[in-house]
């Protein structure tokens, strides 16, 4: 897909919406990342979170659903997976 493809399917969507609170709202987010230049700022904005002060570490592993697991049970869980993509084609992507 070229950006003249993409560009062309974002018009096509605006123009079958009816709802303006929608429009508004796309309209107000192109504006405020006029010219191509990202707001950085609101991606860390929405990053802050709340600290928390004396909570143990055995609490954030009950609150995060944390399930131990030995390398052994990783690596037949992760070998017995099928892949959509092979390693080598992961890794020629990366650099």
């Amino acid at each position: 897909m070229t950006i003249n493809d993409l560009k062309i399917d974002i018009i096509t969507a605006v123009n079958q919406l009816s709802d303006i609170s929608v429009l508004k709202e796309i309209k107000r987010s192109i504006s405020s990342n006029a010219f191509g230049k990202s707001n950085s700022t609101s991606v860390w904005k929405n990053a802050d979170v709340e600290i928390r002060e004396g909570v143990s570490f055995d609490q954030l592993l009950k609150e995060q659903g944390y399930k131990k697991i030995t390398f052994s049970e990783f690596t037949s869980n992760s070998l017995s997976n099928d892949w959509e993509v092979s390693l080598d084609t992961l890794l020629s992507n990366s650099n």
